[in-house]
């Protein structure tokens, strides 16, 4: 039996109380893996690369195992940065469609729309709950289309703004 001293105790940091799923619409392959970095440093539980109309890059189905495989290690090494408990799940990629019609058990969907007039706070105050599960929707270089927002609004999720400024795709998800 070998005796190691204890130099120094950590209590692990719990698990979020408001389970946080961003989707992001697909970007530059180093502007994912800075995403992921940053989210995870911040405390999101999944994350799902969404491919919509105006995504430039389109996932290599071909590639895409090897793809989610380095952002399990970007998320593995942001987790250890960050002295955090759990990895999270990286999703594969979805159609927005797909991402829109997906339940993801979230008490609330939330879609930013560089176009909307509603900012998030104004949007979160109306709201009467506590939700425990968020699921958010971030578009890529060139936002979302209208069409994409009206089936998004039709499939329940609320559309907000982040403010009267535009701003990168990536700065928008942080």
């Amino acid at each position: 039996r070998l005796n190691v001293p204890v130099v120094k105790k950590y209590s692990p940091a719990t698990w979020p109380q408001i389970q946080l799923i961003v989707g992001q619409g697909y970007l530059k392959d180093k502007k994912m893996d800075m995403l992921i970095r940053h989210l995870t440093e911040l405390g999101i539980t999944q994350w799902l690369p969404v491919t919509s109309k105006y995504s430039v890059p389109k996932p290599d189905m071909k590639k895409i195992n090897s793809k989610i495989q380095r952002w399990e290690i970007i998320a593995k090494e942001a987790v250890k940065q960050c002295r955090r408990t759990r990895i999270p799940e990286i999703l594969s990629p979805m159609t927005f469609l797909h991402a829109v019609e997906e339940n993801f058990d979230a008490d609330l969907k939330i879609i930013f729309y560089e176009n909307d007039t509603v900012a998030l706070l104004k949007t979160m105050q109306t709201l009467n709950q506590k939700p425990s599960t968020i699921f958010v929707l971030l578009g890529p270089e060139g936002g979302f289309s209208n069409k994409e927002i009206e089936l998004a609004k039709s499939n329940g999720l609320i559309i907000a703004a982040l403010g009267p400024r535009s701003v990168r795709a990536e700065t928008a998800c942080l």
